[in-house]
């Protein structure tokens, strides 16, 4: 029993030391430490001056001038640069309210710049602005960090934006949302994109793409509530291009429409609702380009559509003739409507074309062609009346928010005229020959 009391005795005794000496240390350590992150943070630029420098490097980098009003970061619980009110242009004309940036660690180990998600909240991004910074930094980026961050295996592996607003030239500004997954090389494996704006029934238009067994081809969807468009994407890539005429990015689609709210379409791609129903028919998209950028711009489609329950909501075609082009205000309900729709992307904007265009109603019949650039339209059409006026020619132009209908006036005295003298046929050849006699009249200088 002493034995034993000695040695608790001893053990004892031993304890308050050790106990001393693992709390020295420990606050040692820790006083180390807190006197290296006070110096840290002594050292480290303030919020502030980190912005002006990402301005000064930005505008250096994009040839333009950039500001940013805020900029934070930290690296826990994972590592993450906020930007905030980022402005470039001179007129400030492209806009970001907030951009997060979630860099890749393992990749900055390695001297690399990689973007694990980046997240854009709230933006203005006219198609003008952002040409002209992709042609005026082609030849920058070759030798830049954006262009070793833009050419790794996967510089971004998830981009999602809400309130994003694109305006596009002579168009109206389209409002997006969504996020895009990407694989190896920039290319989408899987993109869920809506316009929040332009719903029916409470169903918003949305936009659902997937890459198909890595390879390059992806199916599309676009649908709003029981319409749809769906079909496949494929991508061909040239490698070493043989001719200097040859661009290495060829893109192909072919896509079917079925009961497509011609309304919300329009809308949501920035035109006005000049027709009103629902399309089906079949459409095939081509584009080519040196870059994605261009092969966005040369995009080209083609459709042959059957507008069912359809109507032009913007001016009466009976009235419109009736009053020689005085008064159309109105609506042209139609029972049955087929057009041929082409659309080409040029860096200017989308020149839109009508053609083959075949409407028919218990009121009129009518066929023509249209094309429409902007907010500009421009169309002729030919309308027979059911009550005897035959092939009375209509023209429509201006701008889309005040279109203007014109009806030469010979050309319903012609066709009076013919139907008098020449009942049946004799109504179209009147109708003819008094717009091309009127088209005569009005190019001679009247005489005092």
């Amino acid at each position: 029993m002493r034995l034993c009391s000695g040695a608790m005795t001893k053990n004892n005794s031993l304890k308050p030391s050790r106990l001393w000496l693992i709390v020295s240390s420990f606050a040692a350590v820790l006083g180390a430490l807190l006197l290296v992150w006070a110096a840290l943070i002594a050292w480290l630029p303030s919020n502030l001056v980190l912005a002006e420098r990402a301005a000064r490097e930005l505008t250096s980098a994009l040839s333009a001038p950039v500001k940013v009003g805020n900029l934070q970061w930290q690296l826990l619980p994972v590592p993450k640069v906020v930007l905030q009110e980022i402005s470039v242009g001179a007129l400030a004309s492209l806009r970001i309210n907030r951009l997060n940036l979630y860099p890749s660690v393992l990749a900055a180990l390695q001297g690399q710049l990689e973007f694990k998600r980046v997240e854009v909240e709230g933006s203005v991004l006219p198609q003008k602005t952002v040409h002209r910074l992709i042609n005026l930094n082609k030849k920058v980026y070759a030798s830049s960090l954006a262009a070793n961050w833009l050419s790794a295996d996967k510089p971004l592996t998830r981009l999602v934006f809400s309130d994003l607003t694109w305006i596009p030239q002579g168009g109206l500004a389209m409002h997006y949302a969504g996020q895009v997954d990407f694989d190896n090389n920039w290319r989408p494996r899987l993109a869920d994109i809506s316009w929040p704006e332009s719903t029916i029934n409470g169903e918003t238009l949305r936009l659902n793409l997937t890459r198909l067994e890595q390879q390059e081809r992806w199916k599309l969807m676009l649908s709003q509530g029981s319409g749809s468009t769906q079909g496949e994407i494929s991508l061909k890539t040239t490698a070493n291009v043989a001719k200097p005429n040859d661009l290495p990015f060829q893109l192909q689609a072919s896509l079917q429409s079925r009961d497509m709210d011609v309304a919300g379409l329009l809308k949501a791609f920035g035109r006005p609702g000049i027709v009103s129903g629902k399309a089906s028919g079949p459409t095939t998209m081509s584009a080519s380009g040196a870059d994605l950028a261009e092969l966005s711009s040369s995009l080209h489609s083609h459709s042959e559509l059957i507008i069912n329950q359809s109507a032009l909501p913007l001016f009466d075609i009976s009235q419109a003739i009736q009053s020689n082009g005085k008064n159309y205000a109105g609506k042209t309900a139609l029972d049955s409507l087929s057009v041929w729709l082409d659309t080409q992307n040029t860096s200017t904007g989308t020149q839109i074309d009508f053609s083959q265009i075949k409407a028919r109603s218990n009121a009129l019949s009518a066929s023509g062609q249209a094309s429409l650039k902007g907010q500009q339209i421009e169309g002729q059409f030919t309308v027979d009346l059911i009550d005897g006026l035959i092939g009375v020619p209509l023209a429509i132009s201006g701008s889309t928010d005040q279109i203007k209908v014109s009806v030469p006036k010979a050309a319903v005295a012609g066709a009076v005229l013919g139907s008098v003298v020449l009942p049946g046929v004799g109504t179209a050849l009147g109708a003819r020959v008094g717009a091309a006699l009127g088209q005569v009249l009005e190019a001679t200088p009247a005489k005092p």
